[in-house]
């Protein structure tokens, strides 16, 4: 069983920007900077990362994840995972980074840290995280999203924007359908 992953590092930037939501919906002036800001940020950690609906990150960001043992192939909690860092917990409580001796392995299933060869594996304090790995994950930087994603993401925000209200009386979607067709062929579900 595998505890619950934290982010340690925010990507460095979004994959859209206030200014191509604005161009997007034919906005061009700078009155309600503030909340086209707010539901840009909003609609990018609703699809956005291991709480999001997507499943997945979009821009590159890093994650830990802990584990109470070792296993021949650890399954990561997000896909398409780019590098990762092994450190574990030795019985005397010292820790330590295992500097070789293993692989990354993106499949349809998700990602994995995979152990190369029969060697054996150090030993373990006994602990809820005897093991963390600290991933990097996402399609790479803002230009590497799909653009059916960031199309997405605009669609959202203005939803979001000219509808402050989760939802109205003529419309009982919190999302509206457009997004969800474009969201859709990116979720991840792990199996």
């Amino acid at each position: 069983m595998m505890l619950r992953p934290v982010r340690v590092t925010s990507p460095t930037a979004d994959p859209v920007l206030v200014d191509d939501v604005k161009a997007f919906a034919r906005i061009d002036h700078d009155d309600d900077q503030k909340l086209i800001t707010a539901a840009l940020l909003t609609a990018v950690a609703y699809l956005d990362g291991y709480d999001g609906i997507l499943g997945r990150c979009m821009v590159e960001q890093t994650w830990r994840q802990a584990y109470r043992c070792w296993r021949f192939r650890m399954k990561l909690p997000l896909p398409d995972v780019t590098s990762a860092t092994v450190s574990f917990r030795r019985p005397d409580g010292s820790e330590a980074v295992l500097e070789d001796g293993f692989h990354i392995e993106n499949d349809m299933l998700g990602s994995w840290v995979v152990f190369d060869g029969l060697r054996p594996l150090p030993a373990l304090l006994q602990s809820e995280a005897a093991v963390t790995i600290d991933f990097v994950a996402g399609y790479g930087r803002p230009g590497d999203v799909p653009e059916t994603l960031k199309t997405a993401i605009k669609m959202l925000a203005l939803h979001w924007y000219d509808h402050p209200e989760a939802v109205t009386k003529n419309d009982l979607s919190l999302v509206p359908l457009g997004v969800r067709a474009l969201i859709a062929r990116h979720r991840w579900i792990p199996l």
